[in-house]
């Protein structure tokens, strides 16, 4: 308070030296306090205000720095949000340009057991069929071989005798399926010499008789070697003599002429 109103400070003091009597000395001192507080605001006030300019200087800073990086995280998202319109009119440019092209016709595959059993006047057969032997109307899984040149089917208990003055054999067919044994008596239409790639210096002489045979759509008398077949996969072989001028064969493919449904 003194310090703000220095002229009222000093008048007090002159009438208290008046009145007190005091030295001159005593004024002279007082008047040097005055000065050296008078200095010290005017330090002080120069300290505040260096310290308000520092302030502002700082918070100036702080700004500037949360302006850079306010601009740099804009920046980076600009840049990003650039880059997906890009892809995006990419993209759309592409779908444009294919909607464009003309496109392929569908192409449907269709395919009918019926329509495709027969080729040229032939039986379509995959490289495996069932086949049917008749009597006994025993179905048989056959392996369709185009290198075989006789069929053959598995008969069990092959034995030969006479009936009226002709060779006739008796054997066994077996249904795999259901173990059931068919025994058959025909005559014997001829024999087939047979070489084993094993054995190609020996010959052996193989019963051939003469059996119905339904394979799809074709059905007639064909002729089949009698060999025992049990430790083979298909108890029946059907071969060129059975498939040439009726049947084509597709290796890559089974079961493409199946049997016709027969009354019981």
């Amino acid at each position: 308070m003194f310090l703000k109103y220095p002229l009222i400070f000093l008048h007090a003091s002159l009438f208290t030296l008046l009145y007190t009597g005091c030295s001159s000395s005593h004024l002279y001192s007082s008047k040097a306090d005055i000065t050296q507080l008078n200095t010290k605001i005017d330090t002080l006030e120069q300290s505040l205000d260096k310290l308000q300019k520092q302030c502002s200087e700082s918070d100036q800073k702080q700004l500037s720095a949360f302006a850079t990086l306010y601009d740099d995280s804009f920046a980076s998202m600009h840049q990003e949000l650039q880059k997906i319109q890009r892809e995006q009119n990419a993209t759309l440019a592409l779908l444009q340009q294919h909607s464009k092209e003309p496109k392929p016709e569908k192409i449907i595959i269709y395919r009918d057991k019926k329509e495709t059993k027969k080729f040229q006047n032939k039986l379509v057969l995959g490289q495996e069929e069932d086949a049917r032997i008749e009597p006994p109307h025993l179905v048989l899984r056959a392996r369709i071989d185009t290198g075989a040149n006789t069929s053959s089917i598995d008969a069990r208990d092959i034995e030969e005798f006479e009936r009226d003055g002709e060779k006739w054999v008796r054997f066994t067919l077996i249904d795999r399926k259901t173990n059931t044994k068919h025994p058959i008596e025909t005559k014997i239409a001829r024999y087939a010499k047979i070489v084993q790639s094993s054995l190609p210096d020996t010959q052996f002489n193989r019963i051939v008789v003469k059996l119905k045979l339904t394979l799809g759509d074709f059905s007639d008398l064909s002729e089949f070697t009698l060999t025992d077949r049990e430790h083979m996969d298909f108890p029946l072989l059907i071969g060129r003599n059975v498939l040439k001028d009726i049947a084509i064969v597709d290796v890559s493919a089974k079961e493409l002429a199946p049997l016709p449904k027969t009354k019981e």
